[in-house]
């Protein structure tokens, strides 16, 4: 079995659509976000979610896509002339740290199903044998080239529309009820429309939108690029969002739902189900992470980016030690580590997006590029000195999640877009300068 990875022909939008669509049709994303939207008014719903979909994409696929695609080059050396090599190798460090930590939230539930799903006790030592066997599959599986990406990726696509069907299926007797009781839980406070949901949602996005640039080909036109990011980013997210939203808010009026727990797409679907078909239908939910896990373990690779005869196959076993190891990691324990490596891949993404929208061309990459480093310091540090209670005075709510992402954004942006411009100015202040005071004529006059 022959591992291609790093193609250099041009992607069409379909494969690389499918490849991407299973980031947000798993599991995990679902159980993240559970409970956290209300459906009405629902033509507000549907706008927001939509408009959250459409700026994820924008400014966090679409920007750095049109700057791959303007410089001829692929992602890392785009960013490393933006930044200079020394902070570039950095920023790879932090994609390859994120890219594990996400990727065990993947496997993290496998393992949290594990006991149900063999039917008996399973021990810590088993638990990450059994993670390890299953992150090797998924690894290189992951390796092949991107149309047979495409072909397991429509399959995971398929998967979990399949399963968000079944959930709204069983739950469909509390579809009428849901209405007023949604109604009921709006309140007139900021919070109550759920924008503290659409920030985290964007934030949950940005990185992976970012990401998906590097199955973004320097020969890639405008239209593929724009297709790319539109059905395998805006799309999958936007429906996967609507679907389990509306199974959350039919739950509760269900036959199904148990007052001690929480409405979600797992109590939808194992609420009074038999206990001996609990096993195969925890196998198939977890089935929908391998199309995300298998992208991750394809964009590692491209991030190490070790050029020696197997090199992607000691890469794969490096990554499935250090999931399988970090395997216990819970859905919910994102922490500052996991916050703070969020912020350096969107200034990168800022970064580069104001590179593209100056027009700036480096002839070669330098060690460093201050004006780049500075935005990049500045959006990752500004934030972090506001006080967490004003984003709570401002935005209505307080979280370890504080919407510092889209203010980093903001402000790399702005510094970079500034630093450039006035690089600019002074490069052409000082040639023409240069053709005034050195002129063959005035030589001679002299």
């Amino acid at each position: 079995m022959r591992t291609r990875w790093g193609d250099e022909e041009a992607v069409d939008w379909r494969v690389a659509s499918w490849i991407l669509a299973p980031l947000f049709l798993n599991f995990p994303f679902w159980l993240i976000f559970s409970g956290t939207f209300r459906l009405f008014p629902l033509p507000l719903f549907l706008l927001r979610v939509a408009g959250a979909a459409l700026i994820a994409t924008t400014i966090f696929f679409l920007g750095p896509a049109m700057a791959v695609r303007a410089a001829q080059r692929p992602l890392l050396a785009v960013l490393e002339d933006s930044i200079g090599s020394v902070p570039a190798f950095g920023l790879r460090a932090c994609l390859f740290l994120f890219l594990i930590r996400w990727t065990s939230v993947l496997v993290g539930l496998t393992t949290m199903w594990m006991s149900h799903i063999l039917q008996r006790e399973v021990s810590g030592p088993e638990a990450g044998f059994y993670s390890l066997v299953l992150v090797l599959f998924l690894v290189f599986t992951g390796l092949q080239s991107l149309r047979v990406g495409a072909e397991m990726g429509k399959f995971s696509t398929k998967l979990g529309f399949a399963v968000l069907t079944a959930a709204l299926i069983r739950v469909r007797d509390g579809l009428p009820s849901m209405i007023d009781r949604e109604a009921r839980l709006v309140s007139s406070s900021w919070d109550g429309y759920g924008w503290k949901g659409l920030v985290e949602l964007i934030s949950y996005a940005a990185p992976l939108a970012f990401l998906a640039v590097y199955l973004v080909r320097p020969s890639s036109n405008r239209k593929q690029v724009a297709m790319t990011g539109l059905m395998g980013i805006a799309i999958p997210l936007f429906a996967s969002v609507i679907l389990f939203s509306v199974i959350d808010a039919a739950t509760p009026g269900s036959r199904f739902y148990r007052p001690s727990l929480n409405p979600s797409v797992a109590l939808a679907l194992w609420s009074g189900t038999a206990e001996s078909a609990m096993p195969g239908g925890m196998m198939i939910a977890a089935m929908t992470v391998f199309g995300a896990s298998r992208f991750s373990a394809r964009i590692i690779t491209e991030t190490v980016r070790i050029r020696v005869p197997g090199g992607p196959w000691w890469i794969g076993l490096l990554v499935a030690a250090l999931i399988s190891w970090r395997q216990g990691y819970s859905i919910h324990q994102f922490d500052a580590i996991y916050d703070f490596l969020l912020r350096c891949i969107g200034v990168a993404s800022a970064v580069i997006t104001a590179d593209f929208l100056i027009g700036r061309r480096a002839e070669q990459a330098k060690r460093f590029d201050w004006t780049g480093s500075l935005a990049l310091f500045a959006g990752l540090a500004f934030p972090a000195y506001l006080p967490n209670h004003l984003w709570a005075m401002t935005l209505g709510f307080e979280s370890w999640w504080h919407p510092l992402l889209l203010p980093s954004y903001a402000v790399a942006l702005a510094v970079c877009l500034g630093g450039r411009i006035v690089e600019k100015e002074a490069r052409t202040n000082f040639s023409g300068q240069s053709r005034i005071n050195f002129r063959p004529g005035l030589r001679r006059d002299r």
